[in-house]
């Protein structure tokens, strides 16, 4: 599922910012958060890379903010599985634009019903309307 543009970019210039946040929930070193962020990606089907990134180029991808996609979908998954529900309204634009990515055309209700059961399956209806 497309978003609009203006979603997008704002997601784009938001998304590296959820490699700072999966730092704040995993008590692990940058190559080990590497690994894992990695692993997520290869089995969520967002790369096909088998060989970790770096933990220097996990820390430079974070501070530069132009990580690549795979990598802050990861992030992003894990970070939902920990709990974590978007506070502004850019980090709610930047996560409906990275969880639809994947979606055909419009949402399934296979899909609504998979969500975090942090998000409010409202609440995110109405921010892919925004979104769209």
């Amino acid at each position: 599922m497309k978003v609009n543009k203006t979603a997008w970019n704002i997601s784009v210039n938001y998304r590296s910012n959820y490699l700072s946040e999966v730092q704040q929930y995993f008590n692990f070193s940058p190559s080990q958060l590497a690994t894992l962020l990695t692993e997520v990606a290869c089995k969520a089907g967002y790369t096909k890379r088998t060989k970790p990134i770096t933990g220097g180029l996990l820390i430079a991808d974070a501070k530069s903010g132009k990580a690549p996609l795979w990598l802050c979908r990861a992030a992003l998954d894990l970070i939902l599985a920990q709990g974590y529900l978007p506070e502004s309204d850019e980090e709610w634009i930047s996560m409906v634009s990275l969880l639809v990515l994947d979606e055909e055309y419009s949402l399934s209700k296979r899909f609504v019903e998979s969500l975090p059961k942090q998000i409010n399956k409202y609440a995110f209806k109405e921010w892919v309307e925004i979104a769209a």
